[in-house]
């Protein structure tokens, strides 16, 4: 303000600008202040409050479990199956978590009043196998491929599952058919698929993406070059296929393998 205008404001008022302009500055400092503090809360409590665990039924007799685990600072949900038979539930993965694993037992001992008979491993990641030590302790079967035993082994781990899954096995519980089938190298050397015959639901782990994904996911133990002809060999083997579960997000139809086949085709990794 120049010193000519300066002597034409009278002084009350001169005073009163610079009370509001100051009021102003200070005003929009603690509004930064607290977007700053409002923001630094939402980021904390992404961790401090997991989400739910889940129970979602695709047919009457399968449902999906949903549980989580901490990816690169914030959670991130994993997708197994509980399939319901005369002589109890076969559970395909377990929670993430040994805590959400426990959880889980207990969610489908009160919906459904039976206990898990049977765990399949999909397999050797932790978002598969996370809780598989509580199935061993409880003297709960729990299988997996010769490899996928192979490959927690190397990682140190002790107590493993029962490796007498070969790579193209049809179990039986109570009537329910089961199939084992090992299409090939993906996301992981040893990731099999798990096909339910009775209601045409395959359970593709994390060999299949979802269809709001946008990248191929976590490539640690990927083999890039034969992902593609694995995921090929699902769609000739399963024709008549109803449902495909991903390993995360949301389940569909075929289109999730396609999809997939995309993702690679485009190299978005």
């Amino acid at each position: 303000m120049g010193l000519s205008l300066i002597r034409s404001v009278p002084l009350g008022i001169y005073i009163c600008l610079l009370v509001g302009s100051f009021c102003f500055h200070c005003a929009q400092n603690q509004n930064k202040a607290g977007q700053n503090q409002d923001s630094k809360i939402v980021l904390d409590s992404r961790l401090r409050k997991r989400p739910n665990l889940s129970l979602t039924p695709i047919k009457d007799s399968v449902w999906m479990h949903r549980s989580y685990g901490v990816v690169q600072g914030s959670y991130m949900e994993s997708n197994g199956l509980v399939v319901r038979t005369p002589k109890g539930a076969v559970l395909v993965d377990t929670a993430w978590t040994l805590d959400q694993t426990e959880e889980l037992v207990q969610m489908i001992q009160e919906k459904f009043g039976i206990g898990v008979s049977l765990v399949i491993l999909t397999h050797f990641h932790e978002d598969r196998r996370g809780g598989m030590e509580y199935f061993l302790k409880s003297n709960i079967p729990v299988q997996s491929s010769g490899l996928t035993a192979t490959l927690l082994k190397k990682q140190g781990i002790t107590s493993l599952p029962k490796a007498d899954l070969n790579f193209n096995n049809r179990l039986a519980l109570g009537g329910t058919g089961i199939e084992i089938y090992y299409p090939g190298e993906g996301h992981s050397p040893d990731n099999i698929v798990v096909w339910l015959p009775d209601t045409r639901i395959l359970f593709g782990g994390c060999l299949i993406k979802s269809i709001d994904s946008k990248t191929m996911g976590n490539l640690s133990d990927a083999n890039l070059d034969t992902w593609p002809g694995s995921l090929k060999k699902l769609l000739d083997r399963y024709p008549d296929m109803e449902v495909v579960v991903p390993g995360h997000g949301d389940w569909g139809k075929r289109e999730l393998i396609l999809h997939s086949l995309r993702l690679l085709s485009d190299r978005k990794f």
